[in-house]
Formats: C-alpha cells, sequence, structure tokens
C-alpha cells in the first residue's frame, strides 16, 4: 500500500471513530496529570491505538500524551509530507537559493550533501525542502510537531504507521513505538578555505532554536541548537537554519 492510500486508510479510520484534530500545542508532556493509568504505547496493537477512547493515557518514549492528542498529531503529520511533495514547497524551498550575498563569479560557493547521520535516508519532508537549497548547511524542524531533544537529533514518533516499508518510504525507522523520524539539530563543517581572501558566509537560522556556535578561519562553521528544552512544540510554519559559504578567488 502506498503511503498515500496508508494516510487515507487511516484518516478513514479515524472519521469512523469520531476523532476531531485538536491545537498543535495541546500535546501533553511526562510529569503532567493525565489520571492514574497510563500504558507504554509500544504494549499496545494498532487496532488498540486506533479504537480505545480518545482520552487513553500512554506513554511515547518518556512523553505522557493522550490518544487523541497522538490521532491529531498524525492527521497532520499526514499533510505535512503530502504538502512536502508539493511543487510549491519545492518552489519555496528554491528560492533560498538564491538568497543571500549576491558574489562575484570568481567566487566559489560550498554546497553539501544532505546528511542526517543515519543508515536511514532523511525525513521526506526534510528532503524536499532542504535539497532544492543547496546550501553548506541546512537543517529544518517541521511545523506544529512535538519533538523530542535526545541530543544530535530530535525525534517525531507516529504510532499509526506500523508498517516498515511505508515507514521507510517517508525516511523514517520503525521502532516498537511507531515509525520514527529523526530531524539533526546540529551541524559542523570543515572546508579547505583556500589562499585568497578570507571567505564569507550568511547564515539564515530561526533564532527560536539554533545559534552560530563557531567559525574558524582556518575553514569550520558550527550550528548548534539552543537549548530549549527535550521536549517542545514548533510553531505553525516550519523552522529553519540555512548557511551558505563561499570561497573568494
Amino acid at each position: 500500500m502506498s503511503p498515500r492510500m496508508l494516510g487515507a486508510a487511516a484518516a478513514l479510520a479515524l472519521a469512523i471513530l469520531g476523532v476531531q484534530p485538536v491545537p498543535a500545542g495541546s500535546a501533553t508532556t511526562a510529569g503532567a496529570s493525565l489520571g492514574t493509568t497510563v500504558r507504554p504505547v509500544a504494549s499496545l496493537s494498532l487496532q488498540e491505538r486506533l479504537q480505545l477512547p480518545a482520552d487513553t493515557k500512554v506513554m511515547v518514549g518518556k512523553r505522557l500524551v493522550t490518544l487523541g492528542v497522538l490521532r491529531a498529531e498524525h492527521q497532520r503529520r499526514l499533510q505535512r509530507f503530502a504538502s512536502a511533495l508539493s511543487s510549491s514547497s519545492v518552489a519555496n524551498a528554491s528560492v533560498l537559493q538564491n538568497s543571500g550575498l549576491r558574489m562575484q563569479s570568481t567566487a566559489t560557493e560550498i554546497v553539501n550533501p544532505l546528511d542526517c547521520g543515519y543508515t536511514v535516508p532523511c525525513p521526506r519532508d526534510y528532503q524536499m525542502y532542504c535539497a532544492p537549497a543547496k546550501a553548506a548547511i541546512c537543517l529544518y524542524y517541521p511545523a506544529s510537531t512535538s519533538l523530542w531533544d535526545g541530543g544530535g537529533d530530535v525525534s517525531d514518533t507516529d504510532p499509526y504507521i506500523t508498517d516498515s516499508t511505508i515507514c521507510k518510504s517517508e525516511g523514517g525507522m520503525l521502532t516498537t513505538q511507531g515509525c520514527e523520524y529523526l530531524y539533526p539539530n546540529w551541524r559542523n563543517i570543515q572546508f579547505d578555505p583556500g589562499t585568497g581572501p578570507p571567505f564569507k558566509y550568511k547564515a539564515t537560522c530561526d533564532p527560536k532554536y539554533w545559534k552560530v556556535d563557531h567559525v574558524d578561519k582556518h575553514g569550520a562553521i558550527g550550528i548548534a541548537k539552543i537549548n530549549n528544552g527535550q521536549t517542545f512544540e514548533t510553531g505553525p510554519a516550519a523552522s529553519t537554519c540555512v548557511v551558505r559559504v563561499w570561497l573568494q578567488q
């Protein structure tokens, strides 16, 4: 079954259950009081995840949340990936390629391939945003998403995608909790600055999530995630950090 067909089936199942979307910021994190019975989401079958009451409390990793919130997040995630594959998203990302400093024709721009640091591909929405940017560094967090900071990456887990083929096709990896999408939260690049004038760079980063950690004139730039908690909610628009680097002759 294709991702689109799976999404349609999941949406139909949730519609039959009468599940209604909830606001993006309504997720509850560990430590909140949701009642007395809390079950690990990994202990539930897909049928249980679909059919149990919306107020059923579950743990996704260390995050305490209800199935109603997870179902609404699943719907937004389906929309996110569908939007990422649209031509408009590619066009918007392409604008980044022409943004920033305008260098002379003698300047050489450094472009690095996408690399999430894992054996699985980068999430598809990250790929569709950052690939057209063709930058030295490109970081991306999806909009309206509860993310868990695991150190070198942040994760977004969908307990309603349990098919390994579907999960992998969207750039995720299947765990006992569902399909986990990993987004890098830092980058450190090194390059040969050459023998000409000093290299130039421009960092366009969402200040809520990233900062320029260091710049080395010998050829290195680092971007680091700002410490905003292990679990955090992104806003209504995707958050990005794009760094462009030019070597001058």
